[in-house]
This record gives C-alpha cells, sequence and structure tokens, in this order.
C-alpha cells in the first residue's frame, strides 16, 4: 500500500471520526423532532446545490486537464443565480422556517462542492484532505461549546452555528480559488470550450440529481409519511452509515485518480472493502445498544437493532459507486442514470411493501435497492472497458 493512499486513509479516518463527534453533540443538542426537522434542512440544502450546480466542478477540471481555463467564474456565478430561483421554487412546495438561511447555504455548498472537484486534479489530494477535515473539525469544536455551556438548544440555534461553520469553509475555499486562479491564468490563457463544458456538465448533472434524489429520497419520504420523530431516529442510523460512506468515497476518489492516470487500484480496494464488511458483520451486532447509548442517549436507543443493517446498506452503496468511476470516465452517464432509477423505483416499492413495519420497513428498503444497484454496477463494470484496459 504506497503512502499517497495511507495519508488518505488517515486523514478520511480523522475526518469520520470528528464528524461522529460532531453528530454526537448535535443530537444531545436537539430533541428527537428537532434533529428529524434539521436532517430534513441539510437535505434540502444537499438537493437543491446538487440541482443547481451538481458537475460543474467535474466539467471544469476536465477542461482543466484540457488546458482550457478561463472565464470559470462566469459558470460558477450561472449556477449560484439559478440554485436562487430553485430555492424559492422549493420554499412555496415545501415550507421553510429558514428561507433565507437556506439560499445562504445553498451558496456555500455550491462554492465548497466546486472546490473540492478541483482540488482532485492535484494526485496527492492534500487539499482535497484538509477540505474534508476542516469542517467536521469546526462543527465538533463549536456544537461542544454550546452544549457543553448550555446544553440542549433550539434548533434556530443550531441552524445558524451550522451556516457560521460553512462561512468558515467557504473563506479558506475562496482563499484556495484565487491562489489556483492566479496560476492557472499565468500558465492556461485558452478560455473554456462552451460547448464541451456544457455538454460534460449536462451529462454529470444529470447524473448527481439522480445520485441525490436517491439518497435524499429516503429523507423525504419519511418525513412526509413517517414524521420528523421517525426521521430523526432514521438520522442517527444514517450518522453511523457515514462512517463507512466516507471510506467508501475516499476509495472511490482513489480509484478514480488512479483510473485517470492509467493505474488499477481496484485490488486493494476489494480487498479493503472486504476486510470492512467482516468487521461490520461480526463485530456491530454486539456492541450497538452501548453505541447508540454512549454516543446519543437513551432517547435514541430503538434505532440500535438496525445499525449493522445501516452499515451493510452502506458497504453496499459504496461498491456500487467505486465501480461507477469507470462508466463516467467513459461517459456512459445515462447507463448509470438508469441504473440509479431502477434502485430508486425499488426503494419506493419496498418503502410502501414495509410502511408498516416503520424504521424498519425503511432500512429494509434501502437494502433492497443498494443490492439491485450493486448488482447492475458489476455487470456495468465486467461489460464495458476503458481502451488501456
Amino acid at each position: 500500500m504506497n503512502a499517497k493512499l495511507i495519508k488518505l486513509i488517515f486523514a478520511t479516518f480523522i475526518s469520520s471520526i470528528l464528524s461522529v463527534f460532531s453528530s454526537f453533540f448535535l443530537a444531545r443538542l436537539l430533541s428527537v423532532e428537532e434533529r428529524g426537522e434539521f436532517q430534513l434542512f441539510l437535505s434540502l440544502i444537499n438537493y437543491i446545490t446538487i440541482i443547481a450546480s451538481g458537475g460543474l466542478g467535474f466539467s471544469i477540471a476536465l477542461s482543466i486537464k484540457n488546458k482550457h481555463y478561463l472565464n470559470w467564474e462566469k459558470y460558477l456565478a450561472y449556477s449560484i443565480i439559478f440554485s436562487i430561483v430553485i430555492a424559492l421554487i422549493t420554499n412555496l412546495i415545501v415550507y421553510s422556517n429558514f428561507y433565507i438561511i437556506l439560499v445562504i447555504n445553498v451558496i456555500f455548498l455550491i462554492i465548497s462542492n466546486y472546490t473540492l472537484e478541483l482540488s482532485k486534479i492535484d494526485h496527492n489530494l492534500k487539499l482535497y484532505q484538509y477540505l474534508n477535515i476542516q469542517q467536521p473539525l469546526l462543527s465538533s469544536l463549536l456544537y461542544f461549546i454550546v452544549y457543553y455551556l448550555y446544553g440542549e438548544q433550539s434548533i434556530k440555534l443550531i441552524v445558524n452555528i451550522y451556516t457560521a461553520i460553512m462561512f468558515l469553509q467557504i473563506a479558506f475555499c475562496i482563499y484556495f480559488l484565487a491562489k489556483m486562479d492566479k496560476r492557472f491564468k499565468a500558465e492556461l490563457v485558452i478560455p473554456l470550450d462552451k460547448q464541451f463544458v456544457r455538454k460534460n456538465w449536462f451529462k454529470q448533472n444529470l447524473l448527481q440529481v439522480f445520485g441525490a434524489t436517491s439518497a435524499n429520497l429516503d429523507k423525504f419520504i419519511i418525513a412526509s409519511f413517517l414524521g420528523n420523530y421517525v426521521l430523526g431516529l432514521y438520522a442517527i442510523g444514517v450518522i453511523f452509515e457515514a462512517l463507512i460512506t466516507r471510506f467508501t468515497n475516499m476509495l472511490s476518489d482513489y480509484y478514480y485518480s488512479g483510473l485517470i492516470n492509467k493505474l488499477n487500484r481496484l485490488k486493494i480496494i476489494v480487498i479493503l472493502i472486504a476486510l470492512a464488511s467482516f468487521a461490520t458483520i461480526f463485530i456491530i451486532p454486539f456492541i450497538a445498544d452501548k453505541l447508540v447509548t454512549i454516543a446519543f442517549g437513551k432517547k435514541y436507543l430503538d434505532i440500535a437493532p438496525l445499525l449493522v443493517f445501516f452499515f451493510i446498506n452502506s458497504i453496499l452503496s459504496g461498491m456500487s459507486w467505486i465501480l461507477t468511476q469507470k462508466m463516467l470516465i467513459l461517459g456512459k452517464q445515462i447507463l448509470v442514470i438508469t441504473r440509479q432509477l431502477v434502485s430508486m423505483i425499488i426503494f419506493v416499492i419496498g418503502f410502501f411493501l414495509f410502511r408498516h413495519l416503520e424504521i424498519y420497513g425503511v432500512v429494509y428498503a434501502l437494502l433492497l435497492a443498494s443490492i439491485s444497484r450493486l448488482l447492475i454496477s458489476i455487470f456495468y463494470h465486467y461489460k464495458f472497458k476503458l481502451v488501456d484496459e
């Protein structure tokens, strides 16, 4: 295992640990119902951001690889304006008490995601590692201070704290973008190819919108049909799931970077995924109750029996996304979207079939969707080859 991968794994591990601490204090700061409401708020931010700007950073990064760079600011401005319009429409459909703050956070997340995409240009992924650590570090510190000093608080205060954290993150992102702009303008004097940018942005955006729909559909449906209390419990399961998701996302980016540089990294990735799977199945069931009680308190204990399923679901989804990276490079986004659509349909069917089981039914539906997505991803992986494979 090379040094770059070790550093990346370490950074991801630190980020995951910090995220757990952040979630630990967040859950204790809010009631179960308000934890569910806050989860819905975050899902709306993410979904609007993806619709407005998903794929932009990817498209610009590809352009930079092709020595095209100038006028990138124009496309970023377009996505921000579009996001404001979408946020307004969303607020008319799903009323939010935090509309202005919602818009502000969407703009912040657009800039953050754009910076994160460009950070992948560096094969050492140093900035990528830093950005992934910065936000959970700030969240952990601020949530801890507030909880330690004042105990449980209202959702309004927590939303304001979250916005402040995003502001600090964006200040650094803007600093990086300014430095990058100065360096690239000295080296790359060719304007971005409009047709190339729009084509890749559109294709990648379709993929990311379907991905975001798949990722957030569960939260929207739970909030609509089962209420914020169940969503609050579910959010705790998702927090544990995110431990594996961060790990598999890191492996996905590592695999993608290897494919671009004609390096075959799949074998080591499969080994790491297998180790994570065995650890999950044989350890989590025996410590789930204690994990939930110690981390979040007894009010969330009903989610403990389902923790192992959340971990398994994350592993299945992560492996599916890793195998998808080759399809992105080949420009097979439509096939990937088809796969996402199939899994979404299976999830919705499963949700309503098992709806009477409440939180258990949601998890069963998630597993069915993830299994179908992985099977299709495996088929795609072996059917389509890169030129140099």
